[in-house]
């Protein structure tokens, strides 16, 4: 019972400030269970070390199996010409979906790979959007 009134209270216990849970497994674990950003000195990944292992020994897999373009091109995604290839897969099958920009990567990572959102963002922005700009980009990537 005090446990509960601690959490309503939103009351930081010992424990609960040593603890993380991981955005992959959904588990508490502690702190020290989770990679450091190696660009930022005291942050923390989201995910444990346990899930990072496994998606970087998925990652490595995909790209044996399938190596990147050895030469500059156009994203399939966006059109946009890119030179840095970035390995694209369903988060859920580790399926091989092929190779993007890293902008579309980012992207489609932060819309969770999700075309209902996707669909969303893209009607806000045909609503909201002027269609000088919308039109311009858009037709220098063939997409009208």
């Amino acid at each position: 019972m005090q446990v509960y009134h601690i959490y309503l209270m939103n009351i930081s216990t010992p424990y609960m400030m040593s603890t993380k849970r991981c955005k992959e497994c959904g588990e508490f674990r502690h702190y020290t269970d989770f990679p450091l950003f190696s660009t930022a000195g005291a942050g923390r990944k989201n995910t444990c070390k346990v899930c990072s292992n496994s998606l970087a020994t998925v990652r490595r897999r995909l790209r044996r199996q399938n190596p990147p373009p050895s030469s500059p091109g156009n994203c399939p995604s966006c059109g946009r010409h890119t030179t840095k290839w970035v390995l694209d897969h369903c988060h859920n099958t580790n399926r091989f979906r092929g190779y993007i920009c890293d902008s579309c990567n980012v992207a489609f990572g932060k819309f969770a790979d999700d075309p209902i959102i996707m669909h969303r963002s893209l009607t806000w922005l045909q609503t909201h959007g002027t269609k000088q700009n919308w039109f311009k980009g858009s037709r220098d990537r063939g997409l009208r």
